[in-house]
């Protein structure tokens, strides 16, 4: 079994409700046993392509599962809730990314693991932190200098996930 960081993000007016959705389906898949989950954090959107805002949570998962079987799991779950593949960093209704491997010895190529921006992105760094955390496991180095580097402030704002 290893343990993988699994970021969720949405926009629009219902995202809190889709974040909340991908982590009750995440929980119910039989492959998977949820060990941590982060608060959910509002933040503008990266990129330019919409304008909508987006909210962001990060879960810890455990799993027997190979990081591209995994990525292929998360899709079903977006593909469940409504998620169609549109323009990079544009609005969606769901976007599950696999972020971190804990065990991985070397980075994967095959879906990228560490996620290749994970590390300079705060609505990625903070809740991946407060998942391990809250998982009771040790974050990595790279993660932790991530979480010093990046500025949290006025950016990053909780919100409550609403239950589906």
């Amino acid at each position: 079994m290893s343990a993988f960081v699994v970021a969720v993000g949405a926009s629009g007016p219902m995202a809190e409700r889709r974040v909340a959705a991908a982590v009750a389906l995440l929980r119910e898949q039989p492959a998977l046993a949820v060990l941590g989950v982060s608060d959910g954090y509002g933040n503008p959107a990266v990129g330019g392509v919409t304008l909508d805002r987006f909210v962001n949570a990060c879960l810890v998962v455990e799993t027997a599962l190979a990081p591209r079987a995994l990525l292929e799991a998360l899709r079903g779950v977006e593909a469940r809730l409504g998620r169609v593949r549109g323009p990079k960093d544009g609005a969606r209704a769901l976007d599950l990314d696999l972020v971190l491997g804990l065990a991985l010895v070397a980075p994967v190529v095959d879906p990228d693991v560490p996620h290749p921006r994970a590390l300079a992105r705060d609505f990625v760094v903070l809740p991946a932190l407060q998942a391990l955390a809250r998982a009771g496991l040790p974050a990595p180095a790279p993660l932790v200098e991530a979480g010093r580097r990046l500025s949290f402030g006025a950016r990053l704002l909780p919100v409550a996930l609403e239950p589906s």
